[in-house]
């Protein structure tokens, strides 16, 4: 447990009880950035507010030497409360290290890091003004301090060294010596470069330090001042995203997904963005389309166009990020825009029946209907396009092309053209195929073999094919041939699909038959329906 002087003990415990404790407030976190400078026989300590007060005010700050505690002071004044207080009664060329408390209400934070080591120098080297004080400094905005670093006329030798900042947004501006070597009653300034970034250094109170290093027998190894500022927002915003993150919804496995990022330069900007742009890891993603390039120049009011692809291997989620690489003043130097992919099941198309049609047509007879009724159906877990193709033009089909939705379905007819240029095609037999086409990714992709025979009415009679043969002669009668005794079905059917007319139902022998259907069909648009055994085909029975 750490102890105090007596009187900081009972300020602090005087504080404490004063302030009643609020029960969902916890004690702040530690104050950060402890920078010390050295005066003689004195110490001013400077640091940098804890990032969480702890839900309550803080009501003071402690600093304090590490190694005698009763070496402290206290800051307790401002709003808020000022970070730094001094400490007099030092020993100069003595070494000292001091460390920070921040308390509220409920109570003392844990201990900051411990400041490095400063020795109060006397009045011999003397550094001005101490500390360096940039005041306001905005986001991007570059402002200058200067320091004068002096070999006191008392001095009894010559004093060099080496002057840096810890800060890496706190450079030696251009053409300052970052070495000095300095007679009795000479000086040397060097001049500091200050430009807060938002990822480099925090909005509000800043603290860091300069550094002079003594290499002298008769002074301090390292020579310390504070270097402090206020860190304020831009007054202009630079670099635009269109979007925070990009998400690609339900995109099928195997497809491109694409989607554009745009980064604008605003056109009040005072500067120039530099910016590289990539992706780091799945290879599901893809940079695509840059309009400047990977590494692009972006003057203000210039806007580029990113356009990121995603296509996805599996359904599993891919999420990766896009990073972009800049100067901007008022965003961080890397920018990581999350990616997210849902991947889904590609579109597959499902044909039903699987076979085609067998046709027959007398050579100049009557034109029969002959078709198939198709169910195509979407199976997989994406939409799709499908379309339909064949070579012959006696067959034709409705509709031939058009989409569907994941589980959606569509009736399709293929059927023989109805056209005398059908009938009077020369006898023999024809052949073509349906072609079924995702044209998405090609899953599902079926064919179905479509025929047509093309007899006479003599070749029908003889019965001397392997199968039945049926059609109609130019006068309306049905002819068929059967090529073994067979239980034969005939039927004739209205446009309601009720049975009109029973033509015949009885078993018959091989051979060939006719028959002349009944006179009041004639000139209508019925459908006669012929079974024998296992073979089965329709007939529109008129013109």
């Amino acid at each position: 447990m750490k102890t105090f002087g007596n009187t900081t003990r009972f300020i602090i415990s005087f504080l404490l009880v004063l302030c009643p404790l609020k029960l969902m407030a916890q004690v702040p976190t530690a104050p950060t950035n402890v920078e010390v400078a050295a005066g003689n026989q004195s110490a001013t300590i400077y640091w940098t507010a804890p990032a969480s007060i702890g839900g309550s005010p803080i009501l003071l700050y402690l600093a304090e030497d590490v190694s005698n505690n009763a070496l402290d002071c206290i800051s307790n004044t401002g709003s808020p409360i000022t970070t730094s207080c001094t400490i007099t009664g030092l020993t100069n060329g003595q070494s000292y290290t001091f460390e920070v408390y921040a308390v509220n209400n409920t109570g003392m934070s844990p201990i900051s890091t411990p400041s490095s080591a400063v020795i109060p120098p006397g009045d011999t080297l003397l550094v001005t003004p101490n500390p360096l004080n940039f005041g306001n400094v905005k986001i991007g905005q570059t402002i200058s301090g200067t320091i004068t670093i002096q070999n006191k006329s008392g001095s009894t030798g010559t004093l060099a060294g080496n002057i840096f900042s810890e800060n890496g947004n706190m450079p030696l501006a251009s053409g300052n010596m970052d070495t000095y070597s300095l007679a009795p009653g000479h000086s040397q300034s060097a001049t500091f470069n200050f430009t807060p970034t938002i990822s480099g250094t925090p909005l509000g109170q800043f603290t860091t330090g300069i550094y002079i290093t003594n290499y002298s027998a008769n002074e301090m190894p390292n020579y310390a001042i504070p270097a402090i500022a206020t860190v304020l927002k831009p007054d202009t915003i630079n670099m635009v995203i269109n979007n925070s993150s990009i998400t690609f919804n339900t995109t099928p496995v195997g497809q491109a997904a694409s989607s554009t990022l745009l980064i604008t330069n605003q056109s009040n900007s005072n500067d120039t963005l530099f910016d590289t742009v990539s992706i780091v890891g799945s290879s599901d993603y893809s940079i695509i389309n840059n309009t400047v390039g990977p590494d692009s120049l972006l003057k203000p009011g210039q806007t580029q166009a990113v356009q990121v692809q995603f296509i996805p291997s599996s359904i599993n989620p891919k999420v990766d990020t896009l990073y972009l690489k800049n100067n901007s003043t008022n965003m961080p130097n890397h920018l990581a825009i999350p990616l997210i992919g849902i991947a889904v099941k590609p579109g597959a198309l499902s044909v039903t029946p699987s076979y085609g049609f067998n046709a027959s047509e007398i050579h100049g007879g009557l034109y029969s209907s002959t078709d198939v009724n198709y169910t195509l159906k979407d199976t997989g877990g994406s939409s799709l396009i499908w379309k339909m193709t064949n070579s012959q033009p006696w067959l034709t089909y409705f509709p031939d092309s058009g989409n569907l939705g994941p589980s959606d379905s569509v009736q399709i007819d293929a059927y023989l053209l109805n056209s005398t240029s059908v009938t009077n095609m020369p006898p023999g037999t024809y052949l073509d195929t349906i072609h079924f086409i995702n044209t998405l990714n090609g899953i599902g992709n079926t064919i179905r073999p479509m025929s047509l025979m093309i007899t006479t009415a003599s070749e029908i009679l003889k019965g001397e094919n392997s199968l039945p043969q049926i059609g109609l002669d130019k006068d309306g009668t049905l002819l068929f041939s059967l090529p073994q005794r067979i239980e034969v079905n005939i039927e004739i059917y209205d446009s309601q699909g009720q049975v009109i007319s029973q033509v015949l139902n009885e078993s018959r022998d091989a051979g060939s038959y006719s028959i002349i259907l009944p006179a009041n069909l004639k000139g209508s648009y019925d459908l006669l329906d012929f079974r024998a055994g296992d073979y089965h085909q329709t007939l529109k029975v008129g013109p």
